[in-house]
């Protein structure tokens, strides 16, 4: 069973957060070759140091960093990430995402390991149909995929070779390849910023011929869904 490192950024989002990491955990309990990361840039968010307080009592593994850096501290968070990783595979989230299927890492593991010499990046979130049906996606075939998977699996020829913005799985191949991200951005996004800096990088590399022409894949059923949260008061009205 390969390892796999995931690791959580996070900033004065609790509720992501919490729905994130506690997701992920549920839906990978069968997976046992794991380790957790979260890392904390400076949240003054209540209830935040309680939280990674417990986390670190689970045995995750918590950095918390103790200045904000709003233009770099998301791919600081990636980079720091990578530091620490011991896993085959390394999966960084923002935290926006909500994990929905159940004993979904074994069959994504097992198939981004038979394709690892084409695939950049494995997507986890579901997209919308207007999304795929704008896009050039190709199934794979079958002796790419293992005899019991659950699932269908297909390669997205319309996005970027490897994920720029993470969220997302990489294998350790593909990071010793790309990383770090870019830390001296003038934005976090909008240009000038990390993930715009690695897509350029990661094109410059295949153009070049330093790195493979890898794609980008995905499954019919899709891991995890976009969350979006609000306290349990609910949103302000002014």
């Amino acid at each position: 069973m390969k390892k796999v490192t995931f690791g959580i950024v996070n900033c004065n989002r609790l509720f992501y957060l919490k729905s994130c990491f506690e997701s992920l955990v549920d839906t990978t309990r069968d997976y046992d070759n794991k380790e957790l990361f979260v890392i904390d840039n400076a949240s003054v968010e209540p209830g935040t140091t309680e939280y990674l307080n417990e986390l670190e009592i689970r045995g995750v593994n918590v950095i918390r960093k103790s200045e904000r850096n709003p233009s770099n501290e998301f791919a600081i968070g990636l980079n720091t990430i990578i530091s620490k990783a011991t896993g085959d595979y390394v999966c960084m989230l923002q935290g926006d995402m909500q994990f929905v299927l159940d004993g979904w890492l074994n069959d994504v593991i097992q198939f981004y390991d038979k394709n690892v010499d084409i695939v950049g990046s494995f997507m986890l979130d579901a997209q919308r149909a207007m999304t795929h049906d704008s896009h050039r996606i190709f199934r794979f075939p079958d002796d790419r995929v293992p005899t019991f998977s659950r699932n269908t699996f297909f390669a997205d020829a319309t996005r970027d070779p490897v994920s720029p913005a993470a969220d997302t799985l990489y294998s350790r191949q593909v990071i010793e390849q790309i990383a770090p991200w870019y830390e001296r951005n003038l934005n976090h996004e909008g240009g000038m910023d990390s993930e715009n800096e690695m897509r350029s990088k990661v094109n410059q590399m295949i153009s070049s011929g330093k790195i493979p022409k890898y794609i980008t894949a995905l499954s019919s059923v899709p891991q995890s869904i976009a969350i979006y949260t609000d306290p349990p008061e609910g949103p302000k009205v002014v």
